[in-house]
């Protein structure tokens, strides 16, 4: 009886957690005995409990090569071995709007939305 709460309550603190980790956060899996024995009259029983999940990577688009920029890129280590390589992306600094009333018709407004980091007392 005891070997359920326990293993309910691992179960219970281990489900959805991802431990600052890139991945998925863990989903339950199978609970095996290991096995279940007898030391000094005492009964000692041990389980696995299995948890899924999904590591999340960053991968390059299609066609592209990386583009490290700086030291502490994660792709600076094709510099450091001289592979092949694209340009970083240039930064993006603005976004540009235009609104219709209904969809159709001329622009009745306009915005120019920097994305430079500004001071803000």
């Amino acid at each position: 009886m005891e070997c359920n709460l326990i293993i309910r309550s691992v179960r219970r603190l281990l489900t959805r957690q991802d431990m600052s980790l890139p991945i998925e956060p863990f989903f339950p899996g199978r609970v095996r005995s290991l096995f279940s024995s007898r030391l000094n009259e005492k009964v000692m029983s041990a389980y696995a409990c299995e948890f899924d999940t999904v590591w999340i990577e960053e991968a390059l688009e299609c066609g592209h090569w990386p583009a490290p920029d700086g030291g502490d890129d994660p792709d600076r280590v094709f510099a450091w071995y001289r592979g092949r390589l694209d340009k970083p992306y240039p930064m993006h600094e603005s976004t540009g709007l235009t609104y219709h009333l209904d969809g159709k018709g001329p622009a009745v407004a306009q915005d120019n939305i920097s994305t430079e980091a500004k001071d803000h007392d």
